[in-house]
């Protein structure tokens, strides 16, 4: 049975770490008190506490734009700040994260990837946009156009996915993980969604997923359910629904698997 040990007000969704019981609350100056592991520490705005491995990943505000991203052992060590980083993406690996390196033109600036444990800038050369490291896999996505880079920079492969669909397609912004040897990409157009599959080694698109027929004239593209959400854990791909839908990633079959919810009374 469940029972309540402690209450902690004013913390955000986004400043909750479940895995080791971190989170960071907000004080009235406006400001946040981190606690990890039974030790608090006193920093500006918290914007998002999350975990990897045996660390603590904290990102507070930083200057302008920017945030500053500080790493702890799970015991509250502090092992290294990381100045002017971009917000974390909870499907990413968290040990690389986007830095803030110079302006560009427009608000187009350039940025670099950065192991947050040494402080080592990945690529040589700087580069406009974002990177996303699943796994240990390097991605970009600009104007449906993605692209795989190896750890020197180099370019693995690069796709662009419009003239794979008779419909338009938008792949936004965020990728959304690995999963099966495949990255998982959302494209949303027009009220309906799509699912991509891309083989991680090649590039090349497996298979597609849509909530509606008219996406579905493709070879690539069948039937899907409606509201595809990704979440991956091991080898099984979930979309969001009263009962839920699976896709398996190595087989890329749909099932589906009928929950039963129970309502559990706090004592």
């Amino acid at each position: 049975m469940w029972k309540e040990t402690k209450v902690v007000k004013n913390v955000e969704y986004y400043n909750f770490d479940a895995r080791y019981g971190a989170y960071a609350t907000n004080e009235s100056d406006g400001n946040s008190v981190i606690n990890i592991a039974g030790k608090e520490f006193h920093t500006r705005k918290a914007t998002r506490v999350r975990s990897y491995e045996d660390k603590v990943v904290v990102q507070t505000r930083g200057e302008i734009r920017s945030k500053d991203t500080l790493l702890y052992t799970k015991d509250g060590v502090l092992l290294n700040v990381v100045n002017n980083t971009i917000s974390l993406d909870d499907n990413t690996n968290m040990r690389y994260i986007n830095v803030y390196m110079r302006d560009g033109v427009n608000y187009n600036d350039y940025n670099n990837l950065v192991d947050i444990e040494t402080g080592k800038v990945i690529f040589k050369d700087d580069y406009l946009g974002i990177r996303f490291v699943f796994n240990d896999m390097i991605f970009s996505n600009i104007d449906n156009i993605i692209t795989r880079y190896d750890w020197d920079g180099s370019i693995l492969w690069q796709h662009n996915y419009e003239p794979d669909f008779n419909v338009t397609i938008d792949l936004g912004f965020v990728l959304e993980g690995v999963c099966g040897g495949k990255l998982w990409v959302k494209s949303k157009v027009n009220g309906h969604e799509i699912l991509l599959a891309i083989d991680v080694n090649t590039g090349e698109l497996v298979k597609a997923f849509s909530d509606s027929e008219e996406d579905t004239n493709h070879e690539h593209c069948e039937m899907s359910i409606y509201n595809i959400i990704f979440k991956h854990d091991e080898d099984v791909v979930l979309n969001n629904c009263t009962v839920v839908y699976a896709i398996d990633a190595n087989t890329l079959r749909q099932f589906g698997i009928r929950l039963e919810f129970k309502q559990l009374k706090l004592s």
